[in-house]
């Protein structure tokens, strides 16, 4: 049906008008040749232009161009052959999410054949190989190699052995038949390694390793040569130590918790700082000559809590500052000198809070300074010769489980003779306050009281007057020296 259109009246309806400009002949102009040039172009990209990559899809394989690669399915070694062979430089293995399973009788899943740089492996598994999973080690010295965003499992050999300058990142590395991470030099950055047959990660000089975690390896959890760093890692349950490292390391931030050995072990000139060392069978830390220890907290170690021991004849030359020991199973603290131990506290020890010991017959130049020591089941602190013992305070020790002063240990004990300074510490509630039967030590300005033991004159001071420096020991009020020993 049509429809008719009404208009309000007074309207009307403008139609359109063509209207043709005929313009005079020598105004048209040309436009052109119609014919084309040639046939139409390709309008699509092509196969290599959307994936420029060389797929994989199976093994062996063996790259012997540049070029990125890339898996398709996951691939299965045979027996005799590595899975891929790399012999060539600039190459980049992307695993695309599958994995290289190994076979009985096969060899290592990657394996780089000589001095080649910039590889690259990531994304996907590694898995199974009679051999190391990954091999950058074994020929030559290839570098500048990256490893990420791997899992390497149940391999014969190492899981991940490379070069220096490598870098591993984003890695899980767990039950291989060797150490988990071998790494000649690089960085190795959050990975996870565990229940590997040997070390969890093991380096070569100059590596840093980062926020990474080892747990329950064979040996040691994570082993530093000179002059790594290990930061904000984690080691726990290592069947050896928990983290070793050469000359020259820097520890920080590092827990080292529940290992069958010492949690952690350090050589000469090393730097531990704001580390923890918990519910390990030996020492909590353990350094030699030159180390600065700060910040650390050591408890409930089987043995010592931290030990700065000596390897020259110089003695040990470290210092250990703001650091807590407690409840270990023989001394907090414990350094063969001359050593700097500030700012310390040592509480609830099986033997001495802060002890210093004789090694190859030097044991002297100690300081002792601004520590807090009590409760330990024998002496505050203990000194041989030569050594500044000032301004500490030494409270209930002699500490049996239940009663402070209940055993032979004292405030300050003073083992041997000679140069020994004792000045401006508080003693109080020890079996005895300062206990001193050598000669020619100096004893100033010290405070005891309510040390229960016996001694002479009192349970506050047990010292030799004939044959030490000692000053008048009375009351304060009673004092007219300011180098009083104040017994109340």
């Amino acid at each position: 049906m049509k429809t008719k259109l009404f208009l309000p009246r007074g309207l009307t309806l403008a139609l359109p008008v063509a209207v043709v400009l005929v313009l005079p002949h020598g105004r048209l102009l040309a436009q052109g040749a119609l014919t084309p040039p040639g046939p139409p172009g390709p309008s699509m990209k092509t196969l290599d232009q959307i994936e420029p990559r060389m797929p994989i899809s199976s093994l062996p394989y063996a790259i012997t161009i540049p070029g990125s690669y890339y898996f398709i399915t996951n691939g299965v070694g045979i027996s005799g052959s590595h899975g891929i062979t790399i012999s060539a430089n600039n190459v980049t293995i992307d695993l695309n999410g599958f994995a290289l399973l190994g076979v009985t009788g096969a060899l290592s899943g990657v394996f780089v054949t000589g001095n080649y740089t910039n590889i690259t492996v990531r994304n996907g598994s590694v898995n199974g190989w009679p051999g190391h999973g990954l091999d950058a080690y074994t020929v030559a010295y290839p570098r500048n190699l990256v490893f990420e965003r791997l899992t390497v499992a149940g391999n014969g050999g190492i899981g991940l052995y490379t070069e220096a300058q490598s870098t591993i990142r984003d890695c899980v590395v767990i039950r291989n038949g060797n150490a988990g991470i071998y790494i000649q030099g690089g960085i190795v950055k959050d990975c996870q390694s565990s229940s590997n047959s040997a070390e969890g990660i093991s380096t070569g000089p100059g590596t840093l390793v980062n926020g990474c975690v080892t747990w329950s390896n064979a040996t040691v959890g994570i082993r530093l040569n000179d002059g790594s760093t290990a930061n904000g890692c984690v080691v726990t349950g290592s069947g050896s130590d928990g983290i070793r490292a050469g000359a020259d390391a820097i520890l920080q931030a590092c827990l080292a918790r529940g290992n069958a050995g010492t949690g952690i072990v350090a050589t000469t000139g090393c730097l531990i700082k704001d580390c923890q060392a918990l519910l390990n069978l030996g020492d909590g830390v353990l350094t030699q000559d030159g180390s600065q220890i700060s910040g650390c907290v050591a408890r409930t170690n089987g043995l010592r809590g931290i030990e700065v021991g000596k390897s020259t004849a110089l003695g040990s030359q470290s210092s250990i500052t703001g650091c807590t020991t407690t409840q270990n199973g023989d001394d907090g603290i414990r350094v063969a000198g001359p050593a700097l131990v500030k700012d310390c506290t040592s509480s609830q020890n099986g033997a001495v809070g802060i002890n210093t010991v004789f090694a190859s017959g030097l044991a002297g130049g100690n300081v002792i300074t601004g520590c807090d020591v009590l409760y330990n089941r024998s002496h505050g602190i203990q000194v041989i010769f030569g050594s500044l013992v000032q301004g500490n305070s030494c409270y209930g020790n002699g500490y049996n489980g239940s009663s402070v002063g209940a055993l032979a240990g004292y405030g300050i004990s003073v083992a041997g003779s000679g140069g020994n300074r004792i000045d401006g510490n508080h003693c109080a509630s020890n079996n005895r306050g300062i206990d001193c039967a050598g000669s020619f030590n100096l004893i100033t300005r010290n405070s005891c009281t309510g040390n229960s033991g016996t001694g002479a004159p009192s349970a506050n001071y047990n010292v030799n007057l004939a044959g030490n420096d000692v000053g008048p020991i009375g009351t304060a009020a009673a004092s007219t020296s300011p180098w009083a020993n104040i017994s109340f």
